[in-house]
Parts: structure tokens; sequence; C-alpha cells
């Protein structure tokens, strides 16, 4: 059996936890002894672990003594993950030996199984535009770009999750020969039963009215907080919709807080 390490930066309710733990659990159980590791141990998606699949962190959002929070525990976080070496890193925190090792999303973990042994096979995962110009701008814990490029071209392979991502990895590191073999898409995985079943759930809504809907995990990059003032813009046009709003985050509170300021509490509903 074949042990496999998942390396993401939490278990957030976010897409990518999402359809992780889809591939841990179409992955077969007689083959694979999985384990996942996140980066920050936070996140509601820890709780929809299999029971057969261990569970690891790297560090805690907070440190306390007593009730009181220790101060300063990001930075040191920061400075650990900047000036130690992989090696050094992959000794420290990861320690279990693995037959394969996965970044499925985020540097931090790129970082870390750079520093396992050879006979480690070593996948990153790309979910993203990297051109996009916050991507060009994210290479922490590296020093620059073309350090991070040093790292995914040592990889067994760059996993791609669409063939946007595989040209956008493509274009920026300008891979050749090799590296362009290992530069690979393999689409998320679905899993159409988990879907069906939610299909069922019965929502109803006032047909005379046009309805809006959108999905993602509650978060400011979401933009949610934008689409609520524009509903409010809307409603002072004295147009008549619904706004539906799937998904869960830490921003749920901010949001709920919006919707009562501008009175839309019958029209933008948050329905988890």
């Amino acid at each position: 059996m074949k042990k496999i390490l998942f390396i993401v930066p939490s278990m957030k309710g976010g897409g990518v936890e999402k359809v992780l733990l889809n591939m841990i659990k179409a992955l077969p159980k007689d083959k694979y002894e999985m384990t996942v590791m996140a980066i920050l141990d936070e996140g509601e998606r820890k709780e929809e672990l299999p029971p057969d699949v261990n569970y690891r962190y790297v560090w805690k959002r907070a440190f306390y003594i007593g009730n009181r929070r220790i101060r300063g525990t990001d930075r040191l976080f920061q400075v650990i993950f900047r000036r130690l070496s992989p090696r050094l890193l992959h000794k420290i925190f990861i320690k279990e030996k693995y037959d394969i090792e996965v970044d499925y999303w985020g540097q931090e973990g790129l970082k870390l199984i750079l520093g396992a042994k050879d006979e480690v096979k070593k996948l990153s995962f790309i979910h993203y535009d990297m051109n996009a110009e916050s991507m060009k701008k994210a290479v922490f814990p590296f020093g620059s770009s073309t350090e991070l490029k040093k790292a995914y071209t040592t990889m067994d392979y760059i996993v791609n999750v669409s063939d946007d991502c595989r040209k956008s990895v493509q274009e920026r590191f300008k891979l050749v020969g090799d590296e362009q073999k290992k530069n690979i898409v393999r689409y998320n995985v679905n899993l159409n039963n988990e879907i069906i079943q939610k299909e069922d759930i019965e929502l109803t809504y006032n047909k005379n009215k046009f309805l809006l809907c959108t999905s993602g995990r509650l978060c400011q990059q979401k933009g949610f907080e934008r689409l609520i003032n524009i509903c409010n813009r809307l409603r002072e046009q004295n147009l008549e919709f619904e706004l539906w709003i799937l998904g869960e985050g830490e921003e749920r509170q901010n949001l709920e807080a919006a919707i009562d300021k501008h009175q839309l509490g019958d029209c933008v509903k948050l329905l988890g």
C-alpha cells in the first residue's frame, strides 16, 4: 500500500478543498493510505475528511498561554518558511516517509515537498491563472519568480486542473523540453451521486421576480459585499429581484451586516 501526503493551506470551505475531498473519496482505499496536512490548522472541511484519512497540520493560527494570545506568531511562521531550506522544513514538519507527496494548493506546500528525498514522487497542482497580476506577485516563501520556476520544474509533474492553467504555466515560466512534458492536465474529480443528492433540496422563489444565483466561499476575494452593494442600487431603482448566495465562509457575519444595513433581507438570501 502506497502512502500519499496531500498538503493544502487550510481546510476552509472553498472549492479547492472540496475537490481535494472528492479525489480522496474516489481513490481506492486498498491501494493508498492517505494523509492531509494543512499549513494552518483551520477550516470547517476538516470535519468532512473520511475517518480513515489522517489529518496533520504545520502551524496553528494562534498560540495561547492560558487565555492570553501570544503575538507575533504569524511573523515567526513567515520567517521560518522564508529562511529555512526545503530539506530542513521537510525534516521538521513532515518527518514521516511517504511514497507520494502532493502540493495540492499553495506555495508553502511546494517548498515543503521540495525537501523530500529523490525517490519520493512529487506533484504540484495548479488551480489558477499563473499570469494573473496577483499570482505574479505571489512568490512567498520563495525569493523570486526564478526560484519559484526552479521549484515547479523539480516536481515529477505539474498537474493543471484545466487547459488554461497549463497554458498559463507554460507562458509564465517558458518551459522547454522535459519541463514541458511534465506540465500536464488532469481535471478535477466530481462525485456525481453527491451532486444529484444535493439537487433534491427544495427551494421556492417568487416567479414574478428576477432570480440571481451565485456560489462560492464567503471570503473577501469573491467580492460578495460588492454584489450586495449593487443589489442596494437595484432596489433604489425599484427593480424586483432576489439574490441567492450559496456557500459558507469567514465573511458570513460581515455579509449579514451589509444585508441588514441596506435592509435587503427580503431579497438577498445567504443559503449556506
